[in-house]
């Protein structure tokens, strides 16, 4: 798995495509993806250890390292994807300028032709603390500036009233595993700025966070052990950045707790889907919250709606594949719910992941979701947005 800065635009009206037209050959991209990398790694190895002898001993070694085979894997993995993207009939996917950085596990959200990210890691200690605005019309990228020194990084719930301003909250502030913190900004995108509203009772990892009503909505995430999965729902009121009371109300909680779940606002209704419940477990006692190796993860595809006057949550149709870090990775068209990629597997003991390219869609008129489509590979927590009939996502891991 990497980290990865690629941009793919759908360049096809996202409501006419065919799923069911090559369902068959997106599965066999996959396979033969992964056959032709395990064959040319084999073979990559047996000519840099039959070569290498006769060059210096430090460069030597960097050659029979896995990181060098790793580099050449992926950049012939990424040269297949894009000749496959020719290939496929269908949607078409084309590639766009690269974002300035490694994403994952950022937050973005899109207002008008434009879409803003925040944070994210760049490797598993690297961090990004930058706002980054892509031009949906240009498709190229722009560092706007600094995230604020109290926000975190990655992990971080989002939202925003699809006008001018984006909320954030909570998260993880700092890179590997660290402590969740419990602040929230609101940030203005004309002008840049930030302010600082109310914190959040506790700190929460992968929450959820919505904007209904004039209200904030902070909905579960993994609590500050990052394992335990929580079902508090909490909310705030706020008119353009700025909060209407100076702290969060206790509401009803979600049936089911989670973390890296979508939600979206549609049709003035608030939708929480997927994620996941457990995470790796922290050292106990432990106040930097630093892992250990242990981890159990079960994936979640239940869908809810949360009523108009706020007092209950109905649950709707579950999703067809069970999947999480949806947070940035769905979308609302046309009267209807797009939820991109995922992760639908991690070993409890080798930590290798399984994730999906499947693009599931949800009809709230017949509460019903399908597999509407595939991207162009399987990534989880890919930063998503639509324009002008076409569908861009960036970044996440692959």
């Amino acid at each position: 798995m990497k980290f990865t800065v690629q941009v793919f635009v759908l360049g096809q009206n996202l409501l006419s495509g065919c799923a069911a037209a090559y369902n068959k050959l997106a599965g066999c991209f996959c396979g033969k993806t992964t056959k032709s990398v395990n064959c040319f790694r084999v073979r990559m190895l047996h000519i840099i250890r039959k070569f290498s002898q006769v060059l210096p001993s430090g460069f030597r070694e960097y050659l029979s390292s896995t990181q060098y085979v790793r580099h050449l894997r992926d950049g012939y993995r990424h040269r297949q994807i894009l000749q496959k993207l020719e290939q496929r009939p269908g949607l078409k996917w084309h590639k766009m300028p690269d974002c300035p950085c490694k994403l994952l596990d950022a937050a973005a959200l899109q207002i008008g032709d434009a879409l803003f990210v925040f944070g994210g890691l760049q490797s598993a200690n690297e961090v990004n603390r930058n706002v980054l605005k892509q031009d949906l019309q240009t498709g190229q990228w722009h560092t706007l500036g600094p995230l604020p020194d109290g926000l975190s990084d990655s992990h971080l719930a989002a939202a925003t009233d699809g006008k001018r301003y984006i909320y954030l909250a909570s998260g993880q502030l700092g890179g590997n595993c660290r402590p969740a913190v419990k602040s929230v900004y609101s940030y203005d995108t004309h002008d840049g700025t930030w302010r600082s509203l109310p914190d959040v009772p506790y700190a929460r990892y992968a929450a959820s966070l919505g904007l209904c009503g004039g209200k904030l909505h902070f909905i579960g995430g993994a609590a500050e052990d990052r394992w335990t999965p929580t079902d508090q729902h909490l909310s705030l009121s706020v008119n353009e950045g700025v909060a209407q009371e100076t702290m969060w109300r206790t509401e009803i909680a979600i049936p089911i707790p989670g973390m890296h779940r979508g939600c979206v606002v549609l049709n003035d209704r608030l939708y929480v889907f997927g994620g996941q419940q457990g995470d790796f477990q922290p050292i106990p006692d432990d106040p930097e919250c630093l892992c250990t190796n242990k981890t159990q993860e079960d994936y979640l595809a239940s869908t809810f709606r949360l009523s108009a006057d706020g007092s209950y949550w109905e649950k709707l149709a579950d999703m067809p594949i069970a999947a999480s870090h949806l947070e940035f990775s769905s979308v609302t068209w046309e009267g209807r719910i797009f939820a991109l990629g995922g992760q639908i597997y991690k070993h409890p003991d080798e930590f290798y992941l399984k994730l999906t390219n499947v693009i599931q869609c949800y009809d709230p008129d017949t509460n019903e979701w399908i597999i509407y489509d595939y991207l162009a590979q399987s990534v989880k927590t890919c930063v998503v947005a639509q324009h002008n009939g076409e569908l861009f996502y960036a970044g996440g891991q692959i």
